[in-house]
């Protein structure tokens, strides 16, 4: 099963998982006072560029919003948020329990604006009998959003002003903060989050820690007597230098930030092939989270190999589902879902309407597929491959996207087979493909009739002996099914400029440090 249905299926990290490791038999003081939560708060303070702020590490995302929140209002005060907000439908009722209310207001793509405050407030204290109702006192809101939109700078500044003039303390729930910040769309930095808010928590769950939350404090006024809330709460972990040691793994080199832009990578590949394919989105999320409208015959198709969530029916035939990415998503399982994610019927989109005068004959749109593998220490040592996807549609505009990925222990062969496969898969409707390679193992199976020779003979070749790699042939020959295919070979390292930068890529994946298993299906 191939799971895309949240953002913290995998474990923490593996520098993570080292950092935990080495550091498990050093004795500290309890309950967060050690020296690894002392670090990790400088390192916090010191991206945020707030010396001042008060920095906690809690559990989880629920914990910490209670925490928060009961820290914060008084019994008579509420809390402002849009009925998507996670404190009002994702929390069993969790702020609520510590006798504060949750004041929706209906959003707009998930999202809470300026105007919106300042009308709550004025509703509230124009009301003659406002002492015989629930206070607004706090405004909250997550980036991203529960629909995986995320706010702007001048969103935020706005906010910021509405909260002043209204008197409410804002506070950010930042589950996911760090694929906000690694969206294309984003112009927030961690500082302006810090400058903005009066608290806001940095998500490590969703982000690459096995668990954990920063909760960062730059309301002073809010600092005091936090740490008696987070026992009173029961979020003191008596081994708290668990969660230190993972946040400075996270932030004393920009971890948390080259693993969210690894996400981002895999939810732009997810979205553009959806989009490509004819899918309508619900909501247009720039992060991780992609709300898909999907045939429900299609997803009937789909259960029997992914995981998604589930959203909501859409109309009688179709719903909508939520596909998420992560800091662990491998691009192999994306491009996979992707090619399973075509329609049935190859001529007709489900999900998207076509120019009822279109032309059933209209010649099939041409793709260059250039290709490379790339292994170290041939045959037992790292490597990985390098394609560059160049595809005019049938309106004659050019497309050109780039792949890659490196594995621990694997082979040439399988890298350059790796390639092609993978050039292939990303295709979303039928092709005249020209597949460029100087990989001759590759190109001669076809030209030079290799492969009907091995299938005649139940892949088996010369003198009886086994093909190798057979799980990638066969995987090839299916990624070809609906594709006119020409395989031409380049010479290698002889300055043709795809060849040489799919070479770049391949290489750059063979000697990266996040490489992948390469598992062998014989």
């Amino acid at each position: 099963m191939i799971r895309f249905n949240c953002d913290y299926l995998e474990g923490t990290h593996p520098r993570i998982l080292a950092a935990l490791s080495e550091t498990n038999m050093v004795q500290t003081c309890g309950y967060g006072e050690d020296e690894y939560c002392e670090e990790a708060r400088e390192a916090i303070k010191k991206v945020c560029k707030c010396e001042d702020a008060a920095v906690h590490f809690l559990v989880g995302g629920t914990q910490a919003n209670l925490t928060v929140i009961s820290s914060v209002l008084r019994p008579h005060q509420a809390v402002l948020s849009v009925k998507e907000g996670h404190v009002n439908a994702h929390e069993t009722g969790a702020i609520e329990a510590t006798g504060h209310k949750v004041m929706t207001i209906k959003g707009k793509e998930g999202k809470i604006s300026a105007e919106q405050i300042r009308e709550q407030y004025k509703l509230h204290w124009e009301d003659g009998a406002h002492e015989h109702i629930t206070q607004p006192k706090m405004v909250y809101i997550s980036n991203p959003t529960e629909l995986g939109t995320i706010y702007s700078k001048d969103e935020l500044e706005a906010i910021r002003r509405a909260c002043d003039d209204c008197n409410l303390y804002l506070y950010l729930d930042g589950a996911r903060l760090g694929y906000g910040l690694a969206s294309k769309e984003n112009d927030l930095t961690m500082e302006d989050i810090a400058k903005n808010c009066d608290v806001f928590y940095i998500g490590g769950t969703k982000v690459g820690a096995l668990f954990g939350e920063a909760v960062v404090i730059t309301n002073k006024a809010l600092q005091e007597d936090f740490r008696y809330i987070i026992k009173q709460k029961g979020g003191m972990l008596a081994k708290g230098r668990l969660l230190g040691v993972q946040f400075l793994e996270l932030f004393k080199d920009g971890l948390y930030f080259e693993v969210s832009k690894h996400a981002m990578k895999m939810a732009e590949l997810l979205k553009n092939g959806l989009l490509d394919l004819g899918y309508k989105l619900y909501a247009d999320s720039p992060t991780n989270q992609q709300f898909v409208i999907v045939p429900d015959e299609k997803l009937k198709q789909l259960d029997e190999k992914y995981s998604y969530e589930y959203q909501m029916r859409y109309n009688e035939t179709h719903s909508v589902v939520r596909f998420c990415t992560s800091w662990a998503t491998k691009e192999e399982n994306v491009l996979a879902l992707l090619a399973d994610m075509k329609p049935s019927n190859m001529n007709e989109q489900e999900t998207v309407q076509h120019d009822e005068h279109a032309s059933q004959a209209e010649s099939k749109p041409h793709a260059d597929i250039y290709t490379d593998g790339a292994a170290r220490g041939n045959p037992d040592g790292p490597g990985g491959y390098g394609t560059v996807l160049e595809y005019v549609d049938g309106k004659g505009q050019l497309h050109t996207r780039e792949y890659s990925c490196g594995y621990k222990k694997t082979t040439n062969n399988r890298m350059e087979l790796m390639a092609a496969i993978v050039g292939l898969e990303a295709l979303t409707r039928p092709c005249e493909v020209k597949l460029y390679s100087d990989s001759k193992y590759l190109v001669d199976a076809f030209n030079q009739n290799w492969i009907d020779g091995w299938l005649a003979k139940g892949w088996k070749r010369g003198k009886n002996e086994p093909v190798k790699n057979v799980d990638l042939w066969k995987r090839l020959l299916k990624a070809m099914e609906h594709h006119q295919v020409t395989y031409i070979w380049v010479k290698g390292h002889d300055g043709h400029p795809q060849n040489e930068r799919c070479d770049v890529l391949a290489t750059t994946a063979a000697d990266g440090e996040d490489l992948q298993e390469d598992v062998v299906l014989e």
